[in-house]
């Protein structure tokens, strides 16, 4: 196929392979060769390293490797490739070497079977006398070479052949599938690495001709096999890590996505304990033939104890894959694949659907880069439709990747603005993995008109409190010196809700020893506001002085855990903190933010805009104060070594709080509290590149009982 534009992207980032325009262009490599047809069966590509793509030419195939300046110095050198008679060929303008299937130097027994003058008596040997005919259908160099033998004209055997030091295990998985309906062992030979099993009979369940009643016979008799549970344990990372980063490096613009999906199930893949069980490994309809006594599956090579679920997500996975690839009809991929889950749980008991669509989605993953590998002409569109599924299928775990697709939400925010749009790429500006993320849209219509919001992403599922606390503070007003940014809509599919981008500039730009006062004093006025609107109507949820004390243990076990030097004293100052928030007397609730501290402000020429509101609760308002104090203080310890560098900053918030009303708590409150805000900073230090230096300060200067400064 010629390359298309993704591919030529591929081949201008990759300068240090120059061969590789050719290894993925088969009609390109066969007028360099004065070849026929090419036809791609197999494609290894490490970007900066090597390419090896292995072509059907009709007979035994050709392996192309296209390679670095140094490597291909060394194939150069190599007597077996360049003596006279040798079957090599050089094309030195690409650093591309070319040769026969028969010469897989790993894969000893390739020379025997792919040679025509050795064919005979290597079968001979391995499966008996017999007019024997050798159809090779795959072929990945230095890996694994696969060919059915026909005899009398019907098939009769199935080879494998693979290196030397990795056929114990293929013995192995030949003894499975043997022991498992899938043909007796015919013949062996270690020395070669060759393993030749009866053809299993039948016809393979191709989900395009098969019946319902097919798959769910299958999925009894995988229920069968998964039946001899071993144990339950955490299992492994899920699949689709390597390939999500494979295409990430393939196709820059999904890197993104891919990459969110990834960590995504990386967080939450291995968190609970799962059935494991002798299970298939690879398991798909192709892997099923339907014989006369029933579904056989064949190929058992990645067979061994592992979830039982991950068999039941590769089969479900590869019926998506032949709906977005192969044209399967949707409605006939769900029917097969509910058939194929009554089938398992019939005998299995029920099921755990979202465990299920998890690995779903991690196989899907797995096969992300297929596309590609496959040389598909649109594979850059197959890839992101294999993608995409797997996030949807993911829930929580590809809630981020879905937050990052593009496409899909330039459509959904378009009809939320009853506008066309044309969406940027999305940026994540923060994530908490597992928890929330902020990203930036940005776009414009068709005339022009710039679009600019940001999108609150919570993993759990969509808040739909905020925005309504939004609006709602936004009916009833902050006054004029003080705002939230308008929410937008949501989208509850993607568990997102977009809020307006407002101008202006963050406080903690603004603050430093000799900054106009003026603008902590507009952030505590506008705090004030905040703690000034009635809560009565739409109560939100409590935060209580217990809750402010166990975030406080919280932060000090997990900075202990990381500097167990600081564990006494960690424990010493938590104990001591614990106990005088203990002893304060209560007050009147309020909303708070929860939250409060510079980087929640922005300020333009009129108003002070406060940001994230997620987390607003009714509590003590003092709560509030002392936060923003104790970010001022680690802020000053961190730039200038000194907790009281931004005192007039934190006298003006205080005086712009006390401005508006109501009266500000009591002084020596906000300052006890502002220790336990002062102290969780130990493990945020640790937790935040940059900011180790300051650990031990912190620690230091929340074990004061009082303040030098920044009173009043």
């Amino acid at each position: 196929m010629a390359l298309c534009d993704a591919d030529r992207a591929i081949v201008a980032r990759d300068p240090a392979l120059p061969g590789l325009a050719l290894a993925l262009d088969a009609e390109a490599l066969g007028r360099e060769l004065g070849r026929g047809p090419l036809v791609p069966r197999y494609l290894r590509y490490k970007p900066g390293e090597t390419c090896t793509a292995q072509f059907d030419d009709g007979g035994a195939g050709l392996t192309l490797r296209a390679v670095t300046e140094a490597r291909y110095a060394i194939y150069r050198e190599r007597d077996s490739w360049t003596r006279p008679g040798a079957p090599a060929r050089f094309l030195d303008g690409f650093r591309v070497v070319v040769l026969p299937g028969s010469a897989d130097r790993t894969i000893k027994a390739a020379r025997d079977l792919l040679a025509p003058e050795r064919a005979p008596a290597t079968l001979a040997r391995l499966l008996g006398a017999g007019p024997d005919r050798l159809v090779l259908l795959k072929h990945k160099p230095g890996r694994r070479l696969v060919a059915r033998i026909d005899r009398d004209g019907r098939p009769y055997a199935l080879v494998k052949a693979v290196p030397r030091d990795a056929f114990a295990a293929l013995r192995g998985s030949a003894e499975t599938a043997a022991a498992r309906g899938a043909g007796p062992i015919l013949g062996m030979d270690a020395e070669r690495g060759l393993v030749a099993q009866t053809w299993v009979p039948g016809a393979t369940a191709d989900p395009f001709r098969a019946t319902p009643e097919d798959f769910a016979a299958i999925g009894r008799t995988l229920a069968t096999l998964h039946l001899g549970t071993v144990a339950e344990a955490a299992p492994a990372a899920l699949p689709g890590g390597e390939a999500l980063a494979a295409l990430a490096a393939l196709a820059p613009e999904l890197a993104p996505e891919a990459r969110a999906l990834s960590e995504g199930m990386a967080f939450f893949g291995p968190r609970a304990p799962e059935p494991i069980a002798f299970r298939h490994g690879d398991f798909s309809a192709d892997q099923v033939i339907l014989t006369e006594d029933g579904p056989a599956f064949i190929d058992w090579d990645r067979a061994g104890p592992g979830p039982a679920r991950g068999d039941l997500g590769s089969f479900l996975a590869r019926l998506d894959a032949d709906v977005l690839l192969n044209g399967l009809a949707e409605d006939r991929a769900a029917a097969l694949g509910d058939a194929f889950l009554a089938g398992y749980a019939a005998l299995a008991g029920p099921l755990d659907a979202e465990r299920v669509a998890l690995h779903r989605a991690a196989a899907l993953a797995a096969l992300a880069a297929e596309p590609f590998r496959e040389r598909r002409p649109d594979w850059p569109r197959g890839a992101t439709a294999l993608l995409r599924r797997a996030a949807a299928l993911a829930g929580p775990a590809g809630a981020l990747s879905r937050a990052l697709d593009r496409d899909g939400l330039e459509a959904e925010i378009s009809a939320l603005r009853g506008a066309a749009l044309r969406l940027e790429p999305p940026r994540v500006l923060r994530d908490r993995p597992g928890r929330r993320a902020l990203i930036a849209y940005r776009g414009a219509d068709a005339a022009g008109r710039r679009f600019e919001a940001y999108g609150k992403l919570r993993v759990k599922g969509l808040d739909t409190r905020t925005p309504a606390l939004h609006r709602r503070l936004a009916a009833t007003g902050l006054g004029d010196a003080a705002a939230v940014p308008e929410a937008l809509g949501t989208l509850p599919g993607r568990r997102l809700w977009l809020q307006e981008r407002v101008e202006g500039r963050l406080l903690t730009d603004l603050l430093a020893p000799s900054a106009d006062p003026r603008f902590a004093r507009a952030a505590g006025a506008a705090l004030a506001r905040l703690h000034g609107v009635p809560i009565e109507g739409t109560p939100p949820p409590d935060w209580t002085l217990a809750d402010e004390t166990a975030a406080l243990r919280d932060a000090l076990r997990r900075a202990a855990a990381a500097r167990p030097d600081l564990a006494a004293r960690l424990v010493a100052l938590g104990d001591d903190l614990a106990a005088a928030v203990a002893a304060l007397p209560a007050v009147p609730s309020k909303g708070i933010h929860r939250d409060f501290y510079p980087d929640q402000v922005i300020l333009d020429d009129t108003r002070a805009w406060l940001l994230d509101l997620d987390l607003f609760a009714r509590g003590d308002p003092a709560i509030d104060i002392a936060n923003f104090i104790a970010h001022l203080r680690e802020l000053g310890l961190r730039t200038r070594g000194d907790a009281g560098a931004l005192a007039d900053q934190e006298h003006a918030f205080r005086l712009g709080y006390s401005e508006i009303g109501p009266p500000p708590p009591d002084p020596e409150r906000i300052e006890l509290l502002a220790r336990v805000s002062l102290a969780r900073h130990a493990w945020i230090s640790l937790r935040v590149p940059g900011r180790a230096h300051v650990t031990e300060q912190v620690i230091a200067r929340a074990a004061m009982d009082a303040p030098a400064f920044g009173g009043g």
